[in-house]
């Protein structure tokens, strides 16, 4: 690995006014910024009513708890208000991990890609791994061709096979 010294980092920190929608599991990490850092270049564009942001070499988005690395982002943002609409990621593989709760439980994940957004609908953070897709946590473990997680219910409400899995079920 290049030392870090000689290599161009790009670190930028994002106002939490950005993420009014917040997109992060625990209560803390709402109140965080998003901050990216990313050994390549990043470039800025208008397309229609979006502001496009595009990164890439090894890139790496944190939120209090949460963390998504990946070769490549896109940032899709209101060119207007300013709003983040989506964060695209694609890698071999994304890589994505937070933690559920106060006790410390976590969800890991990673897929070919990964899209991080807050529906516009129930104002809940979604996060859909596509291509060769795995989720996990304590209670079960999917293996998916795309995988739908909703972050603040620990729910998956679809995915798209073929699938396999475990779950941990207990009896109460």
């Amino acid at each position: 690995m290049t030392n870090p010294a000689t290599r161009s980092r790009i670190i930028a920190l994002l106002g939490c006014a950005f993420f009014a929608g917040s997109l992060t599991a625990l209560e803390s990490d709402r109140e965080q910024p998003l901050q990216f850092s990313s050994l390549g270049n990043v470039t800025t564009s208008i397309v229609n009513d979006l502001r496009i942001v595009e990164m890439s070499d090894e890139v790496q988005i944190t939120q209090g708890t949460m963390e998504v690395t990946g070769d490549e982002a896109i940032f899709e943002y209101d060119a207007s208000s300013g709003e983040l609409r989506r964060i695209t990621v694609s890698g071999a593989p994304v890589r994505y991990s937070q933690q559920l709760n106060t006790a410390g439980n976590q969800v890991l994940g990673r897929s070919d890609t990964l899209l991080f957004y807050t529906d516009a609908s129930s104002g809940e953070t979604i996060i859909e791994l596509v291509g060769n897709a795995e989720i996990q946590d304590s209670e079960a473990a999917w293996r998916c061709e795309s995988i739908t997680y909703i972050v603040e219910q620990e729910l998956i409400p679809r995915s798209t096979g073929p699938c396999e899995g475990l779950m941990n079920g207990i009896a109460q």
